[in-house]
């Protein structure tokens, strides 16, 4: 998703009556992050469009809150690449974006030791499409002053999916003690991404345990220990690796 857009917001938030309900939402659209790379661009052709909606459910059993909510993004982007299999030089072709998240966030107050439990869990999906009538348009003299040649190559489009989750639960005791444990998980469902961003790997478990301690008002200690443990099924080097990681840092 583009970090910042020029385009038209709408956004407000519903209170349901007779009810603890409040609904935010909003819709907007934009200038997306895509350059013309061919004459075949459809008319939204350099278009973003996305929006969420978001419920917050209050005093569910006098000392629960729920809230759940659902956003999504959609947009061209174009990519620039070098694949030396194709033209051995730069090219660049158009990408299209899709993004769908949800989110869950459950509190309960009034617990055992002064304490507060929350547990949230978010998931994203995107899928990565490249344009169906894939003309990648050379670059000139980009790098390499051989790349400067007029007209492109074509070649079948590909298509990627990335999903990213996690979980996490906390329970925060008399205020100044919190112990937590947080799951994450992320995965790659073709070869399309699965060798230059994420080093060869192409699904990620995360497991991370910690204890954040409030001595006093203005400084948090953290204690974290995770396990990174990754496979690489799609990619053709194998690259699983496992690591162990302690931490121990101070906020104020």
């Amino acid at each position: 998703m583009p970090t910042n857009q020029t385009g038209l917001e709408l956004l407000g938030s519903v209170a349901i009556p007779n009810t603890e309900i409040e609904v935010d939402w909003a819709a907007y659209t934009g200038n997306g992050i895509s350059s013309t790379t061919n004459i075949n661009d459809r008319q939204d052709a350099r278009k973003s469009f996305g929006g969420f909606l978001n419920f917050k459910i209050s005093s569910i059993l006098d000392f629960i809150d729920l809230e759940i909510g659902v956003s999504g993004y959609m947009g061209d982007r174009t990519i620039h690449e070098y694949d030396d299999s194709i033209t051995g030089r730069y090219y660049r072709y158009k990408q299209d974006d899709k993004i769908a998240t949800g989110h869950l966030k459950l509190s309960m107050y009034d617990l055992p030791f002064d304490g507060t439990f929350i547990f949230q869990a978010e998931g994203m999906r995107q899928w990565y499409e490249e344009d169906k009538n894939v003309n990648l348009t050379i670059i000139p003299y980009l790098l390499y002053p051989s790349a400067g040649v007029t007209g492109g190559v074509t070649r079948t489009a590909q298509n990627s999916k990335f999903d990213v989750y996690y979980a996490q639960a906390e329970y925060n005791l008399y205020g100044w003690i919190t112990p937590y444990f947080r799951y994450e998980y992320m995965k790659l469902h073709d070869q399309l991404f699965a060798k230059v961003p994420f080093n060869g790997f192409d699904e990620i478990n995360i497991y991370i345990t910690g204890l954040n301690v409030k001595p006093i008002s203005r400084i948090t200690l953290k204690f974290e220990l995770g396990i990174y443990d990754s496979s690489s099924a799609l990619s053709s080097n194998n690259n699983d690796w496992k690591i162990y990681q302690a931490s121990i840092s101070a906020a104020f």
